[in-house]
């Protein structure tokens, strides 16, 4: 039963992992959530008794979830609608409305708030990118 489930959760990451140019956060979840239950599935094969599949069942769950929190942030120039992707803005947006956008996701995305520096270096990014249009 639990090679069934396996197979399933496989399946489900390679689908996902084909479409990761498209939504890679889907992939970190899904990656994360399977991760997790493999280290559990892990831990309940090894406690019946078959150590060898729980160890490798546990480094698999282990090896996604260490996957999982890693982001991947696009590198190279970043274009306009990229820009506003990113601070979550309109093409019709004003200074205003991106310095609101821009305070509103640094406040989360700063190194000193618990952020990731590349997220907040991509959203100085945005943010000057836009701003030098106008």
């Amino acid at each position: 039963m639990i090679w069934i489930l396996a197979l399933v959760a496989l399946g489900a990451l390679v689908w996902l992992g084909r479409r990761t140019v498209q939504r890679p956060n889907e992939w970190r979840s899904a990656a994360g959530i399977i991760g997790i239950a493999c280290v559990t599935a892990g831990v309940a094969v090894a406690v019946r008794g078959l150590w060898l599949a729980g160890i490798i069942i546990g480094a698999v769950g282990v090896s996604l979830v260490l996957t999982a929190r890693r982001l991947v942030l696009p590198s190279g120039p970043m274009t306009e609608d990229e820009a506003r992707r990113v601070l979550g803005v309109g093409e019709d947006a004003t200074s205003a409305d991106i310095q609101g956008a821009y305070r509103s996701r640094m406040r989360t995305a700063h190194p000193d708030q618990g952020g990731d520096a590349a997220v907040a270096a991509r959203l100085n990014a945005a943010r000057d990118k836009l701003l030098k249009r106008r």
